[in-house]
């Protein structure tokens, strides 16, 4: 077991010296994990306690984790240590000791150790609601170095035996079913018949939600069956051409990840049994001003149109009829072909009952 201490640099000369470059931080935490069976297991007794540098300047006043090796028999230990600097609660940077350090029995471990940020090529995630597991990337060509729990081999924030499968952090209860022929939630049954999709309709010129069948429900082994049959729903164009990008078991998240969806709440107001009819400019939320389209994807239900759809600034228009239950739903496209973007709005529209119609029929956030 090792003991340890966190302590101020200026009178000590052993330990783990933690120095910071770039942005300064207000909070460190330190994770220490032993070597084990050619893993890294965290050691709970000297992790996950963060102590304040508020103020200190890390370059020049550095602080020092000192680590001394407890009672142990046989082969001294092998540790691997990780740094977390905060700002405002938030993940800024962080650094680990690579390669890992033996102790020297007797004595006690010393090592240079710089934050580096977070971002770019220097990632770090820690899956899992307890902070138990870490994943570290240095940089885009290294290898992906773990600090795990002994119960959870495989980071994904469940501990064995809860988990049904602690080699795969994809499995787990409450896990996403996805056509790979695994059972990732735990309940001992494989893959979904089919899966949610996005295809063209083959009759007219839009893209509708779909479904694709999993290759298990049809006795075929493992994975996707190639081919999106088209339903009723319209969706916008975006979630199409994103989808037709994306590979693998789990092709829909692929594609939701990749569309830029902003949603607007707007009060409208009702007269009797009818919306007040008005008219109002969009104004382009994206682009250079210079190729836009915008198409209305679901009214739900409310009585409404755009003039001039191509325009960057259209007009949007409320018709003096009943009003509807649902969101309306707007693609606006810019650039130019086949380096366009899409931004798909949904506008909330809430029923606000009037004596009279004013000159504000609408208003939107």
């Amino acid at each position: 077991m090792l003991a340890a201490a966190l302590l101020a640099a200026c009178g000590a000369d052993t330990g783990i010296i933690v120095a910071t470059v770039g942005d300064p931080i207000e909070e460190l935490e330190f994770q220490v994990a032993l070597a084990k069976d050619g893993e890294f297991i965290l050691d709970r007794a000297a992790s996950g306690e963060r102590r304040s540098v508020q103020g200190r300047n890390l370059r020049s006043s550095p602080y020092e984790l000192l680590l001394r090796e407890g009672d142990q028999s046989g082969d001294p230990l092998t540790v691997r240590v990780l740094a977390l600097g905060y700002k405002a609660d938030k993940l800024v940077s962080f650094g680990v000791i690579e390669p890992p350090q033996a102790f020297i029995r007797g004595e006690v471990l010393r090592r240079a150790l710089t934050l580096v940020a977070v971002g770019g090529t220097a990632t770090l995630a820690a899956p899992g609601q307890e902070r138990t597991c870490f994943r570290v990337r240095l940089t885009a060509t290294t290898p992906i170095l773990t600090l795990h729990t002994a119960d959870d081999a495989d980071c994904d924030g469940v501990p064995a035996p809860t988990d049904c499968n602690d080699q795969d952090q994809l499995i787990y209860p409450g896990g996403k079913e996805i056509c790979d022929g695994k059972d990732s939630n735990c309940d001992n049954v494989l893959a979904p018949a089919s899966q949610p999709c996005y295809a063209r309709d083959p009759v007219e010129p839009v893209c509708r939600e779909g479904t694709r069948l999993c290759y298990e429900s049809q006795g075929k082994g493992q994975g996707l069956d190639p081919i999106c049959t088209p339903g009723t729903k319209r969706v916008a164009e975006a979630y199409c051409r994103e989808y037709a990008k994306c590979t693998g078991t789990a092709p829909l998240d692929c594609a939701l990840a990749h569309v830029t969806v902003a949603n607007r709440e707007c009060q409208i107001v009702v007269v009797g049994e009818k919306t007040c009819g008005a008219s109002q400019t969009i104004k382009a939320p994206a682009g250079d001003g210079t190729a836009c389209r915008w198409d209305i994807i679901d009214t739900g239900g409310w009585p409404v149109e755009i003039l001039n759809p191509t325009s960057c600034t259209p007009t949007f228009v409320l018709r003096n009829e009943p009003p509807g239950t649902g969101p309306v739903v707007l693609e606006f496209v810019y650039g130019v072909a086949p380096k366009q973007s899409s931004l798909v709005l949904v506008y909330k529209l809430t029923a606000k009952t009037g004596l009279e119609c004013g000159a504000t029929p609408y208003t939107c956030k």
